[in-house]
């Protein structure tokens, strides 16, 4: 029997076994690796290594981690690895390719309004909205929101064909930093237990305010804009939380700081509403004649700093970027 081919008359590459396969081979070549990382702004510093035809995503060779193309074209990803996600990967004990794109997506855009109004997100406050489940397709992760804290309806629904596009980096401090040992390199099905303790009140602040006074809406998430903001946290000092812990607390303490807590939790939800009803307004007031969008409130294409809050957030211009989705697909 001759061996399959594709749609487009090819000879089709045998998918590549696995615990959590069969993996479909990487399409990607030298040319477009290439063309990756012209595109995306990877240093050339980064060695970036094409998969051989019996490694996957979930079998990179030692020393070196897998990640999706679509991580850096459609999510904003960058080198070197944003703390926040490589803290997560081995708190929870997940690897990188295990994430679906939304769930990368998610993580970044949170960051991005946390920094632009000078608060630094934790992996703690980011459990506080959302929680870290295992897909429908073996192996992969996905991030599902708490009871009323959606913060995006309308991220892509679909990523066609993103599992099919991987290549590997060096597991070093360019890519790591100070965190080069925190690197997790086997899959898993299971996520690990990590305390998150209770809402700490300043995040309960500074979410209220950046959605209700920040973009929120995906479309104005630019790679650029995750890039530049991901970029800045590097070198400013910015706000962070520190979890309440109820280990210490006596029974009216920790009675007290639980209902405080679900109040916050009101409070965040009713911000979140009143950001989404902005977007829905201002979008229904977008002008027809000129085929151009308005730009966002806060926009340098706006002209004057009075048309930002006093205490708005650092916004670079917006660049639309064609999109694919998410979920366990």
């Amino acid at each position: 029997m001759s061996p399959p081919k594709s749609s487009s008359g090819k000879t089709a590459k045998p998918l590549i076994p696995g615990v959590f396969g069969p993996h479909q081979p990487s399409i990607l070549s030298a040319e477009s690796i290439a063309e990756i990382r012209g595109s995306t702004g990877i240093p050339s510093e980064v060695e970036i290594r094409f998969p051989e035809a019996h490694e996957s995503p979930e079998n990179p060779p030692p020393g070196y981690c897998c990640v999706f193309e679509i991580f850096f074209s459609a999510c904003g990803l960058s080198f070197p690895l944003p703390e926040l996600i490589v803290k997560m990967m081995f708190e929870l004990g997940f690897a990188l390719a295990q994430m679906c794109p939304n769930f990368v997506r998610t993580v970044l855009c949170l960051q991005t309004l946390g920094e632009e109004f000078g608060y630094q997100l934790s992996l703690a406050d980011f459990l506080q909205v959302y929680t870290v489940k295992t897909g429908r397709t073996k192996g992969t992760l996905y991030v599902s929101p708490l009871a009323g804290l959606k913060v995006f309806d309308d991220l892509p629904e679909k990523d066609e064909k993103w599992r099919k596009s991987y290549f590997f980096f060096p597991v070093n401090e360019l890519i790591f930093g100070h965190r080069v040992s925190s690197h997790v390199s086997k899959w898993t099905s299971k996520i690990d237990h990590f305390e998150r303790g209770l809402l700490c009140p300043t995040f309960a602040e500074f979410f209220s305010r950046f959605y209700s006074q920040g973009q929120i809406a995906w479309d104005s998430f630019s790679c650029e804009r995750i890039r530049e903001s991901t970029a800045r946290l590097r070198t400013r000092s910015l706000v962070c939380s520190t979890p309440l812990s109820v280990s210490e607390m006596n029974y009216r303490e920790e009675r007290a700081c639980r209902a405080a807590e679900k109040e916050a939790k009101k409070q965040m939800a009713m911000a979140l509403a009143e950001g989404k009803a902005r977007i829905s307004n201002k979008n229904s007031s977008v002008p027809e004649e000129s085929g151009t969008s308005v730009p966002p409130t806060g926009s340098p294409e706006l002209g004057t700093e009075s048309a930002r809050a006093p205490a708005g957030p650092l916004i670079s211009p917006v660049i639309v970027i064609a999109y694919s989705s998410d979920e366990p697909r």
